[in-house]
């Protein structure tokens, strides 16, 4: 680490910083007028620059203290940046460089301290819009605030409250950095939700300090930062606010991951709430997005739009009801063939239901949905296959097996296909009947280059030899069928599809009439395909 000497203005290295006492520089860049790394080495080239003159000033400031400090740092000239691994070790301690700076000095070059400090208007100065900011303000113990004329009008201990309302700080963060873990995710992201940076991946290597986190720095990878950042909090840290964030309506469906800080500015009165069988869970991220093991609740907002909402265990303080309770936060999910995805996520739900009855399920949300991908999802998520079994016999039916397992949409009792040509699916019917035997139906399926779906029936019966095996229903099974159909076409554009049906019989001690019908709906303006399989005893 390199610092300042404080009497010759000359650059020191210093191994282990903890140990040396010094003093930081909290200040908003100019640009062309700053000092680097290179040119303080030649001060008479730079004394023009105002830079220096924050340089000299702060050094004056640490000589000036009782006991007076020898050294300080000011991160223009104190850090290499034409060597990356400088800039990457300065940049990952940064948080700490300043945590254990014995005093840090903010100059608000574009402030002139009012003489009445009830005037004081914070809000307006440029630092308190920066991202790398934001930890210079939270990781020292002791903060002096400077104006234009380097004249201090308070700490951070006096000003705290107008701090607090100016950036939407936790005040006990304020006063003791270490309560940060405490601190929601979602609610610290709201705090650099307004904060702007030179460089878009700033805006995420500015809060590794905020979240403990430390990170290679990628220039040039721009939005992509911020997920990386989002998916190492995640591996720190089972917090599910960490997807409670909001975004404007540009698209309809997207994935579980914020895009910058600034879709977390609704965030700061976010609370978790946190039982001990919750601490028992977490989540991780893999090729496939966010694996969560998690309650669902099912719930429809308009005539067609089945969906999900999944519990991120916290609560809006902002929220408060009659009965002085707050209302849970969800987001509602989609269903899909990536697993789930993140629907009408503009705001996330408010709810007073409680869903720790449900039973918790493993899903995959993919971490982003670029503006295309959710385009296509809005033209194929209305394609569904729907399967209605219908058993009226008054024989014992298992659940039924429905495979892909994870294309079946039970709340809607269709699979999803998105219209895809290769779509196949089949389920699994077993009729226990009275002579002990089993009836399977299974199977129908879309291949290319049918355009509509081609419908495959087969019934395997139970009480065959145990020699006698099939591999999907097993030892003691005989196979009738199969029998497959299309859906047919009329002979003219106006006349309409005429669906196909099959009825069969099975013999026993109890007759059953399987019938298989195809049919024909709308959904959201969009025709999907389905069949209805009807079990009753045969006349």
């Amino acid at each position: 680490m390199w610092l300042i000497d404080t009497t010759t203005l000359r650059l020191v290295e210093v191994r282990g910083p903890e140990n040396q006492p010094y003093v930081a520089l909290s200040h908003t860049w100019i640009e062309g007028e700053e000092v680097s790394f290179q040119e303080i080495w030649h001060p008479d080239t730079i004394r023009q620059k105002a830079g220096w003159a924050k340089i000299t000033n702060t050094c004056r400031l640490a000589r000036e203290r009782d006991p007076p400090i020898l050294f300080a740092w000011v991160d223009t000239c104190c850090i290499d940046k034409t060597s990356s691994a400088s800039l990457s070790e300065a940049i990952n301690s940064m948080f700490f460089w300043y945590q254990q700076a014995a005093v840090c000095y903010v100059y608000l070059s574009d402030l002139r301290a009012p003489e009445n400090p009830a005037q004081l208007q914070l809000e307006f100065c440029r630092w308190f819009g920066r991202g790398w900011t934001l930890q210079e303000l939270i990781a020292p113990s002791y903060v002096e605030f400077y104006d234009k004329f380097w004249i201090c009008f308070g700490t951070k201990a006096s000003l705290s409250s107008i701090l607090s309302s100016v950036t939407r700080i936790d005040p006990v963060v304020l006063a003791d950095c270490s309560l940060l873990p405490s601190i929601p995710v979602a609610r610290r992201m709201s705090w650099a939700a307004t904060r702007k940076t030179t460089r878009t991946e700033d805006l995420a290597y500015c809060l590794f300090g905020i979240f403990n986190v430390h990170l290679p720095l990628i220039y040039g990878e721009g939005e992509k930062a911020f997920i990386r950042l989002q998916e190492a909090i995640a591996q720190d840290t089972p917090d599910l606010t960490l997807f409670a964030w909001t975004a404007p309506e540009d698209q309809k469906y997207r994935g579980i991951l914020a895009r910058s800080p600034e879709e977390f500015k609704s965030c700061d009165d976010i609370h978790r709430v946190v039982t001990p069988a919750d601490s028992l869970e977490g989540f991780a991220f893999t090729n496939n997005g966010l694996q969560i093991t998690t309650n669902l609740h099912p719930t429809k907002i308009g005539e067609d739009d089945y969906n999900y909402l999944m519990d991120l265990k916290c609560v809006d303080l902002s929220s408060r009801q009659s009965d002085g309770m707050y209302r849970s936060v969800y987001v509602r999910l989609a269903k899909c063939s990536r697993g789930y995805i993140r629907y009408r996520y503009t705001t996330p739900v408010l709810s007073s239901m409680g869903l720790w009855t449900l039973k918790p399920r493993t899903i995959r949300i993919p971490k982003l949905l670029s503006t295309a991908e959710s385009q296509l999802f809005e033209t194929t998520l209305p394609y569904l296959f729907s399967v209605v079994v219908q058993n009226q016999s008054g024989c014992e039916m298992a659940p039924t097996e429905y495979q892909p397992d994870h294309l079946w949409n039970s709340r809607c009792l269709s699979f999803i296909t998105e219209r895809h040509a290769a779509f196949t699916a089949s389920i699994k019917l077993k009729i226990r009947m009275r002579t002990k035997a089993t009836a399977d139906v299974l199977g129908f399926m879309s291949s290319p280059p049918a355009v509509y779906p081609l419908v495959t029936v087969e019934i395997g019966l139970g009480g065959a030899p145990r020699s006698t095996r099939h591999p999907v229903y097993g030892a003691g099974s005989r196979i009738l069928g199969p029998w497959s159909f299309l859906w047919s076409e009329g002979g003219k554009p106006d006349q309409p599809r005429t669906p196909p049906s099959t009825s069969l019989t099975l013999r026993g001690r109890d007759d059953l009439k399987v019938s298989v019908s195809t049919t024909t709906t709308q959904r959201s303006g969009f025709e999907t395909y389905g069949v209805v399989i009807d079990i009753r005893k045969a006349e």
